[in-house]
């Protein structure tokens, strides 16, 4: 069944509904019945209605019912977000910080492992490693659904400085060829002065080639 935001119905561009118009939609239809005093009508009626306003529609391979179920569970969406100094001690703060706010996630260990991973790329490869350099960490979790970790770091180092060298092999683990390879997908987008690395991991979480933990 195809997540709520996979409602492209009829917007050009292969737009989504965000997490916000979800949130809207559900206000809409629960108030909207609410205010029904038939107590006849069902939220999926309000649903059709609320898509057609916007010029969406439900998939083909999908019912109302089931796409009221799944916008339930995207507004449940938890995210945060922390920055740390640009230093290699602050890789385990990055653990810890992931580990605290996917508690709950079956996919934990993994988000865990690659987190780092991007993490210790930024303070050593880029201009976050610079004398009061910071790095940001985004981590957006979908209960049973998907998890995706975004560090966001100051961009290349200027011209003249070089990366970080020293690290022993246990601190920067495994390198970035683990994110590509766990990772459902992943990318790198580069901006004036900023590069942000992310991963999504789509539970459950299939591993090539392993069928354990990390």
């Amino acid at each position: 069944m195809p997540s709520a935001t996979a409602l492209t119905g009829t917007l050009p561009g292969d737009s989504r509904l965000a997490v916000e118009d979800c949130e809207s939609l559900l206000a809409y239809v629960r108030a909207t019945v609410a205010a029904d005093q038939r107590h006849e009508a069902r939220p999926a009626e309000y649903l059709v209605e609320f898509l057609e306003a916007r010029g969406l529609s439900i998939p083909d391979d999908a019912s109302p019912d089931e796409v009221l179920a799944d916008l339930s569970m995207t507004t449940r969406r938890r995210t945060r977000e922390k920055s740390f100094p640009g230093l290699p001690s602050q890789v385990h703060r990055v653990r810890t910080f992931l580990a605290d706010v996917l508690a709950d996630c079956p996919c934990a260990e993994w988000a865990v492992l690659l987190g780092s991973e991007l993490a210790g790329n930024a303070v050593r490869h880029s201009a976050s490693a610079l004398e009061g350099g910071t790095f940001t960490v985004r981590c957006e979790y979908v209960p049973s659904r998907w998890v995706q970790v975004s560090v966001i770091d100051q961009g290349e180092l200027p011209e003249g400085h070089s990366a970080l060298t020293g690290w022993a092999p246990a601190e920067h683990g495994r390198g970035l060829s683990i994110v590509r390879a766990v990772a459902t997908v992943s990318g790198t987008e580069y901006t004036e002065g900023a590069t942000r690395s992310w991963f999504r991991l789509v539970l459950p979480v299939a591993v090539p080639g392993q069928s354990g933990d990390p």
